[in-house]
């Protein structure tokens, strides 16, 4: 999710564990805990376009990591805060939930993380949006009435009760809304004849309105949306699979990362003499020639020894804008 709405479940769980003892200083620690995890995007510094995406979410996201860390950081308040008598135990039990639900939220997004680092396998359940304002908002509108009042007070910990139960029943209800929109997409595919091998579902940004799907075939991919608002049927997209160009590249190391980061969900296209990896899980953005882009794009860069490198296709602030208002249009309906 993003960096608001973690700081946001920092703070509330942070309030949840030690706030009679810590009061609004617990908040204050669960909102950098809360963020910690994701400065792994700090690794772009240090990485390549390809080994930054695939760090991303990997150890920093682990629950071997937050079992090591918690109890150092947890000492660390302890000293800090020993006149207010927080127990070690406590301190250490604030930052590992704080670190942890923050994964455990991460996990439900599209992207999803390496919970169980060092294993490869990525958890992402797809049923909330990275950026969704209705998971966030009532969550934080609870938080600033707790804050408000004294640490002891009943009215305080009830006010950050709800946030936490509104914003996790919130997260139930993708699930449960997930299952529906897959079943639509299952019907439009029988439908219209459009055999699949394999075809994933997740939210669009901002709400629990929109849904995409995208599956394949022997020889095609396809990417459909639909809107619980939709009065026309689903159309899907078809892609061709680049078996061509796929066997140029198949020896190339940063095109096997790419197709191990892109979980083989990718076609590989040429245009101008310049090679494209796309990555087609999160479908399409608008551009300002109304050419279509997918939204991680990677050009792949010939070098003087006969390798690859690849250098990600970065969106313009223009880019941005014309696919937020594309993507609030297709919100409400076709």
């Amino acid at each position: 999710m993003d960096s608001i709405t973690q700081i946001v479940l920092g703070a509330a769980v942070a309030e949840k564990i030690s706030g009679k003892t810590l009061g609004n200083k617990a908040i204050l620690y669960g909102a950098i805990f809360g963020t910690l995890p994701d400065l792994d995007v700090l690794s772009a510094l240090f990485f390549d376009d390809v080994d930054a995406v695939g760090f991303h979410r990997g150890i920093s996201h682990s629950i071997l990591l937050f079992l090591i860390v918690s109890p150092i950081f947890g000492w660390l308040i302890y000293k800090l805060e020993k006149q207010k008598s927080i127990t070690f135990i406590n301190a250490t039990s604030m930052v590992f939930w704080v670190l942890l639900t923050h994964s455990l939220l991460d996990s439900c997004t599209s992207w999803g993380v390496q919970l169980f680092w060092p294993s490869e396998i990525r958890v992402a359940l797809k049923s909330v949006a990275v950026v969704d304002f209705l998971y966030t908002i009532p969550l934080l509108f609870c938080l600033i009435m707790a804050v408000r009042l004294p640490k002891l007070s009943p009215t305080r910990r009830k006010w950050n009760n709800w946030g936490l139960i509104l914003s996790s029943s919130y997260l139930i209800l993708g699930m449960a809304l997930k299952m529906f929109a897959y079943a639509k997409f299952e019907k439009a595919t029988a439908q219209q004849n459009l055999e699949y091998t394999e075809m994933s579902v997740k939210p669009g940004l901002l709400s629990l309105i929109l849904w995409s799907a995208h599956g394949q075939n022997e020889n095609d991919y396809f990417i459909g949306q639909y809107s619980f608002f939709d009065s026309q049927p689903i159309h899907f997209e078809k892609y061709s699979k680049s078996f061509q160009l796929n066997a140029k590249f198949q020896d190339q190391k940063v095109v096997q990362k790419l197709i191990n980061i892109s979980e083989g969900w990718y076609i590989i296209s040429e245009s101008e003499n310049r090679y494209y990896f796309n990555d087609l899980r999160f479908g399409l953005i608008s551009t300002l020639d109304n050419q279509q882009q997918f939204a991680f794009t990677y050009e792949l860069i010939p070098t003087e020894s006969g390798e690859y490198t690849a250098k990600e296709v970065k969106k313009s602030r223009q880019q941005g804008m014309a696919t937020l208002k594309t993507l609030l249009s297709r919100i409400g309906g076709n």
